[in-house]
């Protein structure tokens, strides 16, 4: 995983990790994931839905009453909202660690959503990291950024996304990519599922 030097206000050497759209499927996984195997000093976990709406199965609860891990609700696509989410708590260290699962996810939107909850929030939340200093940021985009086929796509396979989410996934991806000073990871899960997939 990954470590920090420790400091007065984190002696685990243990990264800080926010994680955003931290209440939808991936989030609440890697939240709990983080919990259970103690990666991490602190979670902040940032979504539009409230952690008490979001139908958390019994682990993914637990995960979130732990003493390290803080649910925050904010809307990304908003300036307020970014700047909300990254803002340390008085006497916290900045986020070291940024998981971006935040996105419209639904299929059939409109072009202007996918715009917005898409490719404008990466943006938003991408250059957000720049001006915090993070040390990662990965950015979760779609393995339908691939050209369809028959075998299994390679990370340099031929790109030309299928669907209007992933257009805007790989545009994000391109402007990501631009971006000077982001430290940036890019992840293509292909379907994601599993327990509480609800």
């Amino acid at each position: 995983f990954f470590f920090t030097q420790n400091s007065e206000n984190n002696m685990s050497g243990k990264p800080n990790v926010l994680v955003l759209g931290g209440t939808g499927f991936i989030g609440r996984n890697l939240v709990q994931y983080l919990v259970e195997n103690n990666l991490a000093n602190k979670i902040r976990s940032v979504d539009k839905s409230l952690v008490s709406t979001s139908n958390l199965g019994a682990g993914h609860a637990q995960a979130f009453e732990a003493p390290n891990v803080q649910a925050m609700q904010a809307t990304l696509t908003s300036e307020a909202g970014v700047k909300k989410a990254y803002t340390p708590d008085e006497g916290d260290e900045p986020f070291d660690i940024i998981f971006n699962l935040a996105a419209e996810t639904k299929y059939g939107q409109t072009d202007e959503v996918y715009e917005e909850k898409v490719f404008r929030l990466s943006e938003k939340v991408a250059k957000a990291a720049v001006e915090f200093g993070c040390k990662k940021f990965i950015e979760v985009s779609t393995a339908q950024v691939y050209a369809e086929g028959k075998k299994p796509s390679k990370e340099d396979a031929k790109l030309n996304p299928w669907t209007s989410l992933a257009k805007y996934k790989l545009k994000a991806e391109q402007s990501l990519k631009a971006m000077d000073g982001l430290p940036l990871v890019i992840v293509r899960p292909a379907i994601v599922y599993g327990p509480g997939d609800v």
